[in-house]
């Protein structure tokens, strides 16, 4: 009788031991994909990374030549402030000409 109750212990024990063995199989399995998905994500993410600076750059690149074409063009505007203000000077010195030389004849 006792060497039955060690051949159903034993059992026990090796069936025990097979439910282990497919827990830790499953939690391996389990480990392996959450493993893969972590790689998939990092990669997903460095291509994100590198096409957000990218786009970063290509920005920074549009900003400046906006900031050069304002500056241009702000220059422009002066340079045309000032030869307007130039023009109407003349302008008023040739009519206060004229108004001499019309009252005088």
């Amino acid at each position: 009788m006792e060497k039955l109750q060690d051949v159903y212990f034993k059992e026990g024990a090796g069936a025990k031991n097979t439910h282990i063995e497919i827990l830790y199989q499953a939690k391996s399995r389990q480990l392996q994909e959450l493993q893969e998905k972590y790689e998939l994500l990092q990669l997903d993410s460095s291509k994100e990374l590198r096409i957000l600076r990218h786009e970063v750059a290509l920005l920074e690149g549009a900003k400046q030549g906006c900031e050069s074409s304002l500056k241009q063009t702000q220059d422009l505007l002066t340079q045309n402030k000032e030869a307007r203000f130039e023009l109407q000077k003349k302008l008023n010195s040739l009519e206060e000409i004229n108004s001499t030389f019309g009252d005088g004849a």
